[in-house]
């Protein structure tokens, strides 16, 4: 048998109304979701480290659409690969 919990949900962009030193993201597989939805609060994050699964839900080009966005915005990215993920590290140029 399965018991089903529901989680209220909110928004990143609810959450993000003055500066941000560090942002971690582990939210398997809804990274550029998240990433689109809170674009227009990225000016107050300083650091973001993610994780990105790729996957055919999460094929590569939306890692490229991720960069996109956080190079618009300013950040300088690393990336660190191991076998199952790629690990993100966008800082504030």
């Amino acid at each position: 048998t399965k018991n089903i919990i529901k989680v209220p949900a909110i928004h990143l962009s609810d959450i993000i109304n003055s500066r941000v030193d560090f942002l971690k993201m582990d939210i398997e597989g809804a990274v550029l979701e998240v990433i689109e939805e809170a674009e227009n609060k990225l000016g107050f994050v300083e650091t973001i480290i993610m994780e990105f699964h790729p996957s055919k839900k999460t094929p590569l080009s939306q890692l490229e659409k991720i960069r996109e966005i956080l190079q618009s915005h300013k950040f300088s990215i690393k990336e660190h690969q191991v076998d199952w993920a790629i690990f993100v590290n966008a800082t504030r140029n």
